[in-house]
Order: C-alpha cells, then sequence, then structure tokens
C-alpha cells in the first residue's frame, strides 16, 4: 500500500479511538455517585441511579418536572435578572409550546387572566389574545388551537408579513416568485403584484399595465368576473352581486341593536358596505369582555366601531394584521356599563355592494383583565421586539408595564415614533394615556431623548431625533398613568439626512 494512505488510515484510526473514548467518558454511568455534570443523552435512555433523561441532559429526577410542572431549576432560573439570561429561543413555527402549569386552586393561579379555574386546573378561554392564553398550544384567530394552518403575524420572519388569502408569509421586497403568496408574482421592482402577463389572470381576464387582472368588456362565464361579481347572461357584463340580509336584521341603528350576551354568538351573519350590523354590549361591573369576529379577507375586510349611548365613537378596530379576524377588548370597568359595537364591511373586492359573511362571538371574563399583545414579552431591552419600519401596529401597556422595540438606524437619519391612542373606557380624554417615549442608543444607558408631551395631532404624539451612529436604537414606551391600561397604535420609521 502507498505510504502515504498508511499515514491517512492511520490517522483516521485514531480519530475513530478518540470519538469512541469521548462517547464512552460521556454516557458512561456511575452506580456509586452521580456525574458533577450533566452528561448528554437521548429520552428514555438510561443515565444512571438516581438520574433521568430530561430535555437531552442527564439530571437528578428531583429537577426534571412531570408534565405540567415546574422543576426546581427553573424556579432559581427566575430569580436571575432578565439582562443577564439569555433570550430563549423562540419555539418552532406553528407547534405546540411547552405546557405551563396549569394546577390551581383560584383564577390567579393561572398563568394568563383569560384563564378559569375548574375543578383543581386551569381552562382555556374561548377567545384568546396570545398563545399565553393558551394551555401550552397556539392562539391562531383568537382561537386556541393545537397547530396554526396558515400564518400569524408574529410568525413570519423580518421584511415579511402574514398574507392569510393564501395563510403564507409574504416579503414586502421580493427577489423570487417563491417570496410571494400564492400564485402571486415577484415583478421586475421587487413587489408581489397578481399578475405579469395574461395568462396569470382568470378566464377572460386582461393583466393591466399596474400589474392586477381587468375584467373583459364582455364575458362569457362568472370566471371572467373579479371577486363576487358574476356574468349578466343576458348583457354578457359582469354585475355586482347583490347584498343578502341574515337573521339579525334589522339592526343598522343604535335604536336596532340586537343584545349580545356573555357566552353568545353568531356564525351566518352579512355586512355590506353601505350596511351596518350593531350589537349592544352589556358588560357588568367589575367584570371585561372579548369579542371576536371571523371573515374571509379576500373578500373584503371588516371594521368595527365601539359606540358610547350618546353615539360618540370610543375606537375603531379593523384587520391591519390581515389576519381575517378582529379581537376587541372590553377591559374591567367599575360601574356597569352599556356599548354599543357597529360592525361594517368595506374594501369589498370589485363590488361595494358584495356581501360579506362574518360570524362574532363574546367571551366574558369576571373580575376583568388587562392582557398582552401578540409581542410579549418585551418588556426589557434585551427582548426589545424587532419592528418592520414605518409599519403601524396596535399593543397594549398594562399597569406597570413598559414595551420596547428595536430598530436599525444610520448616522444623521432621523427616528421617528408615532404614537396615536387607540382605546381606553376608562378615560374618555385618550390623549392624556398617551405613553412615554425613550430612545436609546445600543450600549448607552441613558436615553438620547424623552418625549412626555402631547404635541402631535389629537390623541397622538410625536417623537424625533437626529442619531449620531450607524446601528441598532432601542424605543422604550411607558405609561402616561400608572393606575390606566392604554391601547395604542405605534409607527417607528427613519428619514434620511
Amino acid at each position: 500500500m502507498n505510504p502515504r494512505h498508511l499515514r491517512y488510515l492511520a490517522l483516521a484510526l485514531l480519530g475513530a479511538s478518540l470519538i469512541a473514548l469521548m462517547i464512552w467518558l460521556f454516557t458512561r454511568g456511575d452506580d456509586a455517585s452521580p456525574p458533577s455534570s450533566a452528561a448528554a443523552c437521548v429520552e428514555g435512555a438510561a443515565c444512571g441511579e438516581g438520574l433521568r433523561c430530561c430535555g437531552g441532559r442527564c439530571v437528578a429526577e428531583s429537577a426534571c418536572a412531570a408534565p405540567g410542572e415546574a422543576p426546581s431549576s427553573v424556579v432559581a432560573t427566575a430569580s436571575v435578572p432578565a439582562s443577564r439570561r439569555e433570550k430563549p429561543a423562540p419555539p418552532p413555527r406553528f407547534t405546540r409550546a411547552p405546557e405551563p402549569s396549569l394546577a390551581c386552586q383560584k383564577p390567579s393561579d393561572c398563568p394568563s387572566e383569560l384563564m378559569r379555574c375548574d375543578a383543581g386546573r386551569c381552562q382555556e378561554p374561548t377567545v384568546c389574545l396570545g398563545d399565553g392564553d393558551c394551555a401550552g398550544r397556539v392562539c391562531y384567530r383568537g382561537a386556541c388551537e393545537d397547530k396554526a394552518p396558515g400564518c400569524r403575524p408574529q410568525d413570519c420572519p423580518e421584511g415579511s408579513y402574514c398574507n392569510s388569502i393564501f395563510g403564507q408569509c409574504e416579503f414586502h421586497q421580493c427577489q423570487t416568485d417563491e417570496q410571494c403568496a400564492g400564485d402571486r408574482r415577484c415583478d421586475p421592482k421587487g413587489y408581489c403584484v397578481e399578475c405579469l402577463s395574461d395568462a396569470d389572470c382568470d378566464g377572460n381576464q386582461r393583466c393591466h399595465v399596474d400589474s392586477h387582472c381587468l375584467e373583459p368588456e364582455r364575458c362569457a362565464g362568472d370566471i371572467d368576473c373579479r371577486g363576487l361579481r358574476v356574468c349578466d347572461p343576458k348583457t354578457t357584463t359582469c354585475v355586482d352581486t347583490p347584498c343578502l340580509q341574515d337573521e339579525l336584521e334589522p339592526n343598522d341603528t343604535l335604536d336596532e341593536a340586537k343584545p349580545l350576551a356573555a357566552g353568545e354568538g353568531y356564525k351566518e351573519l352579512v355586512v355590506c358596505h353601505e350596511n351596518h350590523d350593531i350589537f349592544q354590549i352589556d358588560l357588568p361591573a367589575r367584570s371585561g369582555a372579548l369579542i371576536r369576529i371571523l371573515f374571509d379577507n379576500s373578500i373584503g375586510t371588516v371594521e368595527a366601531r365601539v359606540r358610547d349611548r350618546d353615539k360618540k365613537e370610543l375606537a375603531r378596530y379593523t384587520d391591519n394584521t390581515f389576519n381575517s379576524a378582529l379581537l376587541i377588548p372590553f377591559e374591567r370597568e367599575d360601574e356597569a356599563k352599556t356599548y354599543y359595537l357597529d360592525v361594517q364591511g368595506y374594501g369589498l373586492v370589485h363590488s361595494n355592494n358584495a356581501p360579506l359573511a362574518y360570524s362574532i362571538q363574546r367571551y366574558d371574563v369576571p373580575g376583568g383583565f388587562c392582557v398582552n399583545d401578540a409581542f410579549e414579552p418585551s418588556n426589557t431591552l434585551p427582548d426589545a421586539h424587532r419592528i418592520t419600519p414605518n409599519h403601524v401596529f396596535q399593543a397594549r401597556l398594562c399597569k406597570g408595564d413598559e414595551d420596547w422595540y428595536v430598530i436599525d438606524v444610520k448616522s444623521n437619519e432621523t427616528l421617528n415614533v408615532y404614537v396615536e391612542s387607540v382605546f381606553d373606557t376608562k378615560h374618555p380624554d385618550q390623549h392624556q394615556l398617551l405613553p412615554e417615549i425613550e430612545v436609546y442608543e445600543e450600549g448607552n444607558t441613558q436615553p438620547i431623548l424623552i418625549n412626555t408631551e402631547d404635541d402631535g395631532p389629537d390623541h397622538a404624539k410625536v417623537a424625533s431625533v437626529k442619531v449620531t451612529r450607524d446601528g441598532p436604537h432601542y424605543v422604550r414606551l411607558l405609561p402616561a398613568l400608572i393606575d390606566a391600561n392604554t391601547h395604542y397604535a405605534v409607527r417607528i420609521y427613519a428619514d434620511a439626512p
């Protein structure tokens, strides 16, 4: 054999021997005493007397908790300052999260204020606002599910959003068709569009120069028409579908409002652009409620406005995450109150009069609640939520809470933070509830901007600061009133010099 080959063979045998020795050292058990450090293991493998394979490591049986219980090592970790702990890796997308401790004697023992304590165990709510409201499951469109069938806004990678029409993440700037949802195409400018040629359109529709499909002047069938429009055989033109009436009509005015009681819901309702469905929400004292509205945003979207007895608009909710769902919270009130929920369809595809089907459900929470938003945990700088620049989203500040966001900014750019109050039933003068704004550079414990004034438009404030170096900058939002919860909308963006 060639001497060079012999030398390679000898080195290979030596390497294999060293690997075998290391495996033996890390996996052998010692009957006299447990090893000083946890060895790697495979679930179900033997670790030695008094030990158990837990989480891929051999540890003492007492440190490995049963399902639903917290091991002593986890409890000890909770006392370490957050700034000194590594940020935990996010769970796999669309899969079950580790089940929290669900044993309880009273509601306050449960990990979520929305859960009930029933027969010694925390029960999931009918309507959820985040994964933390579910027992190791995911919150999808306001309901606890084993697995989200499509995408969720918080699960999409940076630079993309959840296009719930197709149930896929879609990039704001694309390079290939694969970065667009469904059968959408990536145009030469890097935008996901409906069509690039007539072949991308249905029937005899034509691809317009602005990359969307147009109906032909004469149609041969419904496939030639857009959205819910149909082909009229007499005129061979596409016409609007007439709006339909549901079982609750008439309920177009506050005087005709239909009561929506605790635990009540409807599944087959219809709303159109010029039609209103109004519900009466009677909220008991020291109680809260959640309203969930589901619809198909491939046809259009639903807008819901909350009004008081005097018809004054208190809040407006739209599906700005394109999730085909609205979640409307009514937090705890000290006194019994009555609200009115005005539901209306808009943005209806190619037909203002098209019927948009939806369902509505009410879930009451005795004692009231303040639920974290989908961006939690974001209460410390290490947990700051990375935002998409210039994207408007809604979030919540509960009593004693604070929210952190991070954005990359270049030197000499102006960092802008626009905050608008969305909803607060206790304090009608909403602009007084706007969060205080602080901006930090990475590595600097002193803020480079503090804004506590309401110097923007009504119910809004704007804070701006010119940055002096490239890199991440952190925005900290603090509640203006320590005894109230704040529901706000925020937009964070940078202007070039």
